[in-house]
């Protein structure tokens, strides 16, 4: 059996003016887990967790979406992925 872990940080330093309603970044940190167990000689399982948190990001604006009013968007996200396979080797 072998297993693995990783992660990540990213931090854009991204400003009002690139978030948009149809295209938005936010910091965010990932962790990841895999194993990996030999099943025979020629075939091996292995499956993997990957977590991605975002960090909230708020935009305020005194002139929101061209209407003369104020108003707010958060943008956020979270994504989990989850994978398996089975590797056979001929």
């Amino acid at each position: 059996m072998t297993l693995s872990c990783g992660g990540q940080i990213t931090d854009y330093g991204l400003s009002d003016n690139y978030q948009s309603d149809t295209s938005f970044s936010c910091d965010s940190y990932t962790l990841g887990f895999g194993a990996k167990l030999n099943l025979t000689e020629r075939a091996a399982l292995n499956v993997g967790y990957m977590w991605t948190t975002y960090e909230d990001y708020t935009k305020k604006s005194q002139n929101y979406n061209n209407t003369g009013l104020s108003g707010t968007n958060i943008y956020s996200r979270t994504n989990k992925v989850f994978g398996a396979s089975i590797n056979y080797r001929f």
